[in-house]
């Protein structure tokens, strides 16, 4: 699984770095580069961790009587080739040498493999967007005593990395309404958006994460493929698939702040 494709959006890391060792804790989802802490953590520990843990629950196997459960890698960057044609984006080329060790009480599991992989960046297929494709509105509604935007998004979030930039106009048009109306808190409605796939739509989120803005997702039929565990490690977010459910939640968060 670490060599696979949910290290993309872990490979600024590597390709910045270049080599080293990484030591991960899957019990406490916690990652160490040359023997320093990693903050923020990577994306794919959490993934490999919180993938683990529903497998020993399916097993029913007993977490407590796991002691130990890491992941030592040594990586070293090779390189990166040119785009072979228009349509691809260029490839990077990495090594990885990696020792997996679970420890019980009674038992030692362990396991070390080598690979060589490529990662080929997607090229995002620029298209210009019209109402038909995305329509973004929104509204203030009252609650109690508290003000907060209702925003709207529908229509159709592109797959894969052709929504990469539906995400560009939708953070776009997010912060220039934001700027705007300057709300306390913001229900974030895309029950009328079609989504399959893409994971650059959790950058919005993380982007009002990093606002420190109260806010709440609420999602539909349509989108209900935001709700799984990839998504909500990536974006930072829970998902509601009922109003009331989201409202309630965002005027708890409101009281808080």
């Amino acid at each position: 699984m670490f060599c696979g494709w949910r290290l993309q959006d872990d490979l600024p890391f590597f390709i910045e770095n270049q080599s080293g060792q990484l030591r991960i804790d899957l019990l406490k989802q916690t990652t160490f580069f040359n023997d320093g802490a990693l903050q923020p953590t990577l994306l794919i520990t959490k993934t490999i961790s919180d993938w683990l843990f529903n497998d020993w629950q399916q097993h029913q196997i007993n977490t407590e009587d796991i002691l130990y459960a890491e992941l030592e890698v040594a990586f070293h960057y090779i390189h990166k080739s040119p785009p072979v044609t228009q349509s691809h984006g260029p490839t990077t080329h990495l090594t990885f040498t990696l020792s997996s060790s679970i420890v019980t009480e009674g038992r030692r599991y362990t396991k070390v493999i080598s690979k060589e992989v490529s990662y080929e960046h997607s090229k995002p297929v620029k298209k210009k967007l019209n109402p038909s494709h995305l329509k973004i509105s929104h509204h203030k509604r009252q609650i109690e005593q508290y003000t907060w935007l209702h925003l709207y998004i529908e229509g159709i979030y592109y797959y894969g990395s052709l929504g990469n930039t539906d995400e560009e106009y939708m953070q776009e048009q997010i912060a220039t309404i934001l700027e705007i109306q300057k709300p306390k808190a913001l229900l974030v409605d895309l029950t009328g958006l079609e989504y399959k796939w893409g994971n650059a739509i959790g950058k919005i989120f993380k982007q009002l994460l990093a606002k420190e803005l109260p806010f709440a997702v609420l999602i539909g039929e349509k989108s209900s493929g935001l709700d799984n565990e990839y998504m909500r490690i990536i974006s930072g977010c829970k998902f509601y698939n009922q109003e009331q459910q989201a409202i309630d939640e965002l005027l708890k968060i409101v009281k808080k702040a």
